[in-house]
């Protein structure tokens, strides 16, 4: 799978910049892969669907050549866990996952400079939102959001494409 995520950020209401870049799909994801493809979608296991989205702060390329770094695993802390927006399949093969942060209302978020994102399932059904994190990061990426206030909001989506 490879995946592409953009980002349109605004302060104030007022529109700042996009940014566009591609993520690594983490090594959690080969298990919820296949569990989702044999029909195992039940909640305990490893094929739960992606309904979480997560904001941390390790500036660290995601990388698939050392199998304990852990930002292939996990996001570093401080951080931030809330649900995707809407799931859309905008053609066969693609999953579209919008999300939005705002410094307003994601108040758990407020002061964490942000410069990691990162798709995750959660099968253990941690409460949503929070600092708390899921069980299986799908995927992450770098784009450097910064410093998150009540005057910031992000609206993005998260395409996967297999």
């Amino acid at each position: 799978m490879k995946g592409h995520v953009v980002v349109h950020a605004f302060e104030r209401g007022r529109y700042l910049w996009t940014r566009e870049t591609h993520n690594v799909t983490c090594r959690a994801s080969k298990a919820t892969i296949a569990h989702l493809l044999g029909g195992d979608t039940a909640s305990q296991n490893p094929g739960a669907p992606i309904t979480v989205i997560g904001f941390g702060s390790d500036a660290s390329p995601p990388t698939l050549i050392s199998p304990t770094l852990a930002s292939d695993y996990f996001l570093t802390a401080p951080y931030y866990f809330k649900h995707v927006g809407t799931i859309s399949y905008p053609i066969p093969g693609q999953v579209s996952f919008a999300w939005s942060l705002n410094g307003a209302s994601d108040t758990g978020a407020l002061g964490i400079n942000v410069q990691e994102i990162g798709l995750w399932c959660n099968p253990t059904g941690v409460s949503m939102p929070g600092t708390t994190s899921p069980n299986t990061l799908f995927a992450r990426a770098l784009l450097g959001l910064g410093v998150i206030t009540s005057g910031v909001s992000f609206s993005s989506y998260w395409l996967e494409t297999a």
